[in-house]
């Protein structure tokens, strides 16, 4: 929670949450200053729970050295991802996705 955005909130996180639970990967917050869309990594990572979370989280370790001024964290298979726009978003999305292609991961739409 130490990358979320100035301006978000430890409640406004837990809403975020809770609409997740909800929507699912539809979820976008407009009203928000950061954008938000969700993707899921392929399950054939690994049979252990630690090494999905393990391998999630190096990729949201790189994506944020790649992307500074982006949000990525990460939860067992799901990474999220924050912009400040849709298109930003979308941009970042094909570059990250590009990127893990190159290197033979796949990503489930």
């Amino acid at each position: 929670m130490q990358d979320l955005h100035d301006s978000c909130s430890r409640n406004l996180y837990v809403s975020l949450l809770l609409l997740y639970k909800t929507f699912g990967r539809k979820l976008h917050l407009y009203s928000h200053p950061i954008i938000l869309g969700f993707r899921k990594i392929p399950m054939g990572v690994g049979l252990s729970p630690f090494l999905l979370a393990q391998f999630t989280s190096a990729i949201c370790s790189v994506v944020r050295r790649a992307f500074p001024h982006c949000l990525a964290f990460s939860y067992m298979d799901d990474v999220v991802l924050g912009a400040k726009s849709v298109q930003h978003l979308e941009s970042l999305f094909t570059s990250i996705t590009n990127f893990l292609l190159s290197l033979g991961i796949h990503l489930n739409p």
